[in-house]
């Protein structure tokens, strides 16, 4: 069994005009979903064995405030990974497919519109709600290859959006 979670980056700062995309920050409320998301996964028991990321300054802050919640327990490994930014569902279920076999539970970190998309394509599930900012998508596969992962053949176990949270 292969358990993956996508995480959509939390809501980043406008604020800057100037600012390239890549380079924006969280936002207070960005910063706020991400710390709560993390502390509900760690009351779950749901800290994931890896997390690859997406290297935009909002995905990294995202990644940070979630895994900060998790406390000193926390063991897991987090891989960069600069082709999710910006991905189309079919790279990150490319990336989902490469996550080494040795991983049972993993989370890959991106944006829209990949991420709803990809979500999409693995449950054969469309969400009419879509992946806000922070909300993060926990599809189970029946299989112990990474590589074996298809569309239409993961289980949805629960869809969780920050306004769940606060």
């Amino acid at each position: 069994m292969k358990r993956l979670m996508l995480l959509r980056h939390a809501k980043s700062d406008w604020g800057n005009e100037g600012l390239p995309d890549f380079e924006r920050p969280l936002n207070a409320r960005g910063v706020k979903d991400a710390l709560r998301m993390g502390v509900e996964l760690q009351q779950r028991g749901d800290v994931p064995e890896l997390l690859v990321t997406s290297t935009a300054v909002r995905a990294l802050e995202t990644v940070h405030n979630v895994t900060s919640a998790f406390g000193e327990a926390f063991e897991s490994q987090i891989e960069l990974e600069p082709r999710l930014y910006g991905a189309s569902s079919e790279s990150i279920i490319y990336h989902a497919r490469s996550l080494p076999d040795t991983v049972s539970f993993a989370m890959l970190v991106g944006h829209n519109p990949g991420m709803e998309e990809a979500v999409a394509r693995l449950t054969g599930q469309w969400n009419p709600d879509g992946m806000k900012t922070c909300t993060l998508a926990s599809i189970e596969f029946d299989t112990d290859q990474w590589q074996n992962i298809a569309d239409g053949e993961g289980t949805l176990n629960w869809i969780l959006y920050p306004a769940d949270l606060r």
